[in-house]
């Protein structure tokens, strides 16, 4: 259902990756079983194009036919800005102040995540894109991309016999994993007295 052709092989697929985070709620499961009147917003970079309008583009389209929101809502619960933390950290807080009822923020970066996560209160699920090692030691939740599945596919639609292959383009798949964790700094039970 969410499987969208991706062009040429070896590309990923950030509208689904975008759809993918959007269900995940830490104790409650997917968001849009649960939202009742809340909502999710999305924090992504300003004139974006490319995969960040991908990424929000994915967002969009989860919540949008879920039928959490409409179109005109969904716009509201967008925020930019550029990436970097402190930038991520005063967005999201204004995002969050416009709309007390947000729930969960997907983020169209790991480093507009943390910032987001900074700025969020222990209710508010944080959600990042690209599953850095930063991502890894704080404990934010964020999309793999599967860059190993990537770089393998791509060999293999490129090399056979040991040969490059000049072929026609061929098309893989290769589907996003959310990698689901509890940060530190907004679960207390986490942190080292």
């Amino acid at each position: 259902m969410l499987r969208q052709a991706l062009g040429c092989g070896g590309d990923r697929n950030p509208p689904l990756g975008g759809r993918r985070r959007r269900r995940w709620h830490p104790g409650r499961g997917r968001v849009s079983d649960r939202l009742r009147g809340q909502a999710g917003g999305f924090l992504g970079w300003p004139d974006s194009a490319g995969q960040g309008a991908s990424r929000c583009a994915g967002w969009r389209a989860a919540v949008v036919d879920r039928g959490v929101v409409d179109e005109q809502d969904a716009d509201e619960l967008v925020a930019t800005c550029p990436d970097r933390v402190a930038d991520a950290m005063h967005a999201a807080a204004e995002l969050f102040e416009r709309h007390p009822d947000i729930d969960g923020l997907v983020c169209a970066s790991d480093s507009l995540a943390f910032g987001a996560l900074l700025a969020a209160g222990p209710g508010v699920s944080v959600i990042g894109f690209d599953d850095t090692p930063v991502a890894r030691a704080v404990g934010l939740s964020s999309v793999d991309q599967r860059i190993d599945l990537v770089a393998q596919a791509v060999l293999e639609l490129l090399v056979q016999d040991g040969q490059v292959t000049t072929r026609g383009a061929t098309t893989r798949i290769i589907t996003p994993e959310l990698r689901v964790r509890r940060a530190v700094i907004q679960d207390p039970s986490m942190r080292v007295a």
